[in-house]
């Protein structure tokens, strides 16, 4: 017996289902911890920076100061998943993730990286 059009269609979106709550979660997921990881981070490379005894770069003093904005990334994710579903928040999510990731390490390594080649 041959399974109708109606079961071969609803088995195939299961596993569409599956991979959209997975895009939609680790987007999320990943947006929390960019947003979590500075506070924690961050001191440890200011106490570098300060010990260097030399001015920080703009973008160091900007994410130094206003890293907890990075708090808008999840909030953000969850709109675009209400606005545009799920999958286009997820993808929001871990797009959005790595910019805020890159801009923060550049800010934090960018002093150490100019204290060596000022030395």
């Amino acid at each position: 017996m041959q399974p109708t059009s109606s079961a071969t269609s609803a088995s195939s979106r299961v596993p569409r289902i599956l991979l959209t709550c997975l895009i939609f979660f680790v987007g999320l997921a990943l947006s929390v911890f960019v947003a979590w990881a500075p506070p924690h981070v961050l001191p440890a490379f200011q106490e570098v920076q300060s010990g260097f005894g030399m001015d920080q770069p703009l973008l160091t003093r900007l994410v130094m100061q206003y890293h907890s904005g990075y708090w808008l990334l999840p909030v953000l994710v969850l709109l675009m998943a209400l606005v545009r579903g799920p999958r286009q928040g997820g993808w929001f999510g871990m797009a959005g993730a790595l910019l805020v990731f890159l801009l923060t390490a550049i800010a934090a390594y960018w002093p150490v990286i100019a204290a060596g080649t000022v030395v």
